[in-house]
């Protein structure tokens, strides 16, 4: 998916928009580590008793991950885009509607709709995906309560 997500800014910075309609590096940059941490809300905490599976989290998951992606940019010294950037996670489901996903401004919601088209691209261009939405993705759903 992050590697999706490059391509895209790449050919939108090089060949789709004029100089002063591009994101940017600093957004390139931030799309990238969001990118990264956008399924992290997966992930059981080794102390949770409560979950076995991942997939429990599933219908949780964005906001986890966007509540994760935060943590991080803190620790990194990137807190002024913390907010940003956990605002552009739910691109990536279906939690919050994109109508109403606040961002500052359109660039930083191009930006969340690259990462969310990644998202789609790098599952669907999967040769596998189907049997795995059958065999894998389902039984998920299953276990996250979203059946």
């Amino acid at each position: 998916m992050t590697l999706a997500l490059a391509r895209l800014i790449n050919g939108h910075e090089r060949r789709s928009v004029a100089k002063d309609e591009r994101i940017g590096p600093e957004r390139a940059v931030i799309g990238i580590i969001t990118a990264l941490y956008h399924d992290s809300g997966y992930i059981r905490y080794e102390h949770d008793h409560h979950h076995f599976n991942g997939a429990e989290y599933s219908p949780i998951h964005i906001s986890r991950g966007a509540a994760l992606l935060k943590r991080y940019l803190h620790k990194i010294n990137m807190g002024e885009y913390a907010p940003i950037a956990a605002g552009m996670v739910p691109y990536t489901g279906y939690e919050i509607a994109p109508e109403n996903i606040r961002l500052p401004d359109t660039k930083w919601h191009l930006m969340g709709y690259m990462l969310g088209t990644a998202d789609l691209i790098a599952q669907m261009s999967d040769r596998c995906y189907l049997e795995k939405c059958r065999d894998r993705l389902y039984p998920e759903f299953v276990l996250g309560g979203l059946r």
